[in-house]
């Protein structure tokens, strides 16, 4: 978890058995993801008006920086692929870079210059969903070409007051979880969008950025 509470925004690790905490990074660090396979954690560091990722070992050490202008970001299922957003191009945009660094690819270019944000992957690795303003989000093949067509694209909220902002796709592969956005851009719930069925579920009227838990029943 990230905390401010030596006065510098840092990561912390906390053992769940005896409560243990350390500082695991030096800051201004934020947005913490553990590598599927729990060895690593992925970050973001602030850098002046700039933003990098990085990633560093459970076990400490070096941190090993994976790229800049980098917003949030997302492992791929199998841990080789980290998916982000970045301006880097003028636009925000989705991109993909491998897990030590390089292989830097761009998945999204819109001529209309909508931003993209919130990239996250399919269960399975083969699908990016993202949220791009101006629309509910699309779904994507990892391996597209830049410039190719979405494979779908999320019909418009129900309500009309409100915008459905994806940001974690369900381990079943059958759900979008977001957050629900006024016009605004007050953050006012919790919504679900189901694949098969292809229809919205609001779950709260509060809260923000749901993660599903393994089992695809319930959300923090």
């Amino acid at each position: 978890f990230s905390s401010t509470r030596d006065g510098t925004s840092r990561i912390w690790i906390k053992q769940l058995q005896g409560g243990g905490e350390a500082p695991l990074t030096g800051g201004e660090d934020r947005y913490p993801r553990f590598s599927p396979d729990g060895s690593s954690v992925l970050f973001i560091r602030l850098e002046g008006d700039s933003r990098a990722a990085y990633r560093i070992a459970l076990v400490g050490g070096e941190p090993r920086k994976l790229g800049e202008s980098v917003y949030q970001a997302d492992w791929l299922p199998d841990g080789q692929r980290i998916a982000f957003y970045s301006d880097r191009s003028g636009n925000y945009e989705v991109w993909t870079v491998a897990r030590e660094g390089g292989d830097l690819r761009q998945h999204t270019r819109d001529p209309r210059r909508r931003n993209a944000r919130h990239p996250t992957w399919s269960p399975d690795g083969s699908r990016i969903f993202f949220s791009r303003t101006g629309t509910t989000g699309e779904i994507i093949a990892a391996e597209r070409e830049v410039d190719a067509p979405p494979l779908l694209t999320l019909p418009p909220y129900v309500d009309p007051a409100y915008s459905f902002a994806g940001v974690d796709w369900s381990p079943d592969a059958g759900r979008i979880a977001g957050t629900l956005v006024s016009g605004s851009g007050e953050r006012v719930g919790i919504a679900v969008y189901d694949l098969g069925l292809g229809r919205f579920t609001q779950l709260t009227d509060f809260g923000m950025f749901p993660k599903w838990m393994s089992d695809s029943r319930r959300l923090v």
